[in-house]
C-alpha cells in the first residue's frame, strides 16, 4: 500500500515594526480594533497599482483577537530558492496571513503557536514578511533547519535582511526592525 507522509515544520520568526516599536517591543494599542480577517485582500487597483506583492486571496480570519499582545496582521511568503538574489516572486511557494506579537514573534492565527507548513523545501528557505504600513523584508541568507523548526530572527542587524540597511532600520542600539 501506498502511504503519503505529511511532515508539518515549525517556523519560528522575529521582526519588529518601526510605526509601534516603542524602544524596548512594541505596542499594541491597535489590538483592540483589529479587523478579525486579514487585509491583504483590498479592492483593486490599490491606491493606483493593479496587483500588490502582497494581495493574498486565501483565507484567514478569526473569531476574535486570540492574544493581547498581538500588534498587527502580517503576510508570510515562503521562497524556494538557491540565493537570496534568486528568491524572487516566481520561486513563491506558499503565503499565509499571521499575526506578530509585541515582542516581535510571528504567529499563527491562533495567536500563540508557530507558523506551521508542509511544503518541502529542495533548495534553501527565504521568507519575505509583508505588512500593509510597512517595507516588506526577506532573510538575506537561507533560514536555518534544526530538528523540524526553521528559525529566524530579523532583528539583530542589517545584515540579517536582503538589501542591508537600506531594506531594514536600526531602532534602537542593536535593535533592527521594517521600515514604516
Amino acid at each position: 500500500n501506498s502511504r503519503i507522509f505529511w511532515t508539518e515544520r515549525s517556523l519560528s520568526l522575529k521582526a519588529y515594526l518601526e510605526g509601534p516599536f516603542n524602544g524596548t517591543n512594541m505596542n499594541t494599542t491597535l489590538n483592540g480594533i483589529l479587523p478579525l480577517s486579514h487585509p491583504f485582500n483590498p479592492a483593486l487597483p490599490y491606491f493606483g497599482n493593479p496587483l500588490p506583492d502582497w494581495r493574498f486571496t486565501g483565507a484567514g480570519n478569526v473569531g476574535a483577537i486570540p492574544n493581547v499582545n498581538i500588534v498587527d496582521w502580517v503576510l508570510v511568503e515562503l521562497r524556494d530558492a538557491a540565493s537570496a538574489a534568486a528568491a524572487t516572486k516566481a520561486t513563491m511557494i506558499a503565503q499565509f496571513p499571521a499575526f506578530i506579537l509585541n515582542n516581535g514573534n510571528i504567529v499563527s492565527l491562533s495567536g500563540s503557536s508557530n507558523l506551521q507548513f508542509s511544503n518541502v523545501i529542495v533548495n534553501n528557505l527565504f521568507v519575505v514578511i509583508y505588512q500593509r504600513n510597512h517595507v516588506s523584508i526577506m532573510n538575506a541568507s537561507p533560514v536555518p533547519y534544526t530538528a523540524g523548526a526553521y528559525t529566524y530572527d530579523y532583528t539583530t542587524g542589517a545584515a540579517q535582511v536582503y538589501g542591508g540597511a537600506p531594506a531594514h532600520k536600526q531602532m534602537a542600539t542593536g535593535i533592527w526592525g521594517m521600515r514604516s
